[in-house]
């Protein structure tokens, strides 16, 4: 499953108005997502017009029986998630928590080989969305 995002990308993301974005904004950004540690984990970097960058590591879990996702991101924020796969949709889910009563939910749709469509929402403990970012995703290569 983790293998369909292999390759270099470009990703189109739409920050919705939100608690942490009070105005909605739209950036393209380069993603490449590589095998590594003997193939055993995939590691997506998006490079931001700003700058910055997130490093995502993924794998199966063996002995967890789980998909696992950590995020990194240059700014010091981090966060870890556990993924579902629902194979009829093509659709991975990752759920995690963001810190400090944060919940976050990514979906990701494949839509067909060559393109990704990703939805990520993250709440406080109150229920208010701080962020929603949507994303359309097409490979480069």
């Amino acid at each position: 499953v983790l293998d369909r995002g292999l390759g270099k990308w470009q990703q189109t993301l739409t920050f919705h108005k939100a608690e942490w974005t009070p105005k909605e904004t739209q950036e393209t950004v380069t993603v490449s997502c590589t095998r590594i540690l003997n193939g055993r984990f995939v590691e997506t970097k998006l490079e931001l017009s700003d700058g910055s960058t997130l490093l995502m590591l993924a794998t199966y879990d063996t002995q967890r029986k789980c998909y696992r996702r950590w995020e990194f991101h240059s700014n010091g924020q981090a966060a870890e998630k556990i993924g579902k796969w629902d194979a009829d949709a093509k659709c991975m889910t990752w759920s995690g928590s963001a810190g400090n009563g944060l919940t976050s939910i990514t979906t990701d749709r494949y839509v067909d080989a060559d393109t990704l469509e990703s939805r990520l929402v993250i709440k406080d403990g109150n229920g208010k969305v701080c962020l929603h970012v949507e994303a359309r995703t097409t490979r480069a290569n």
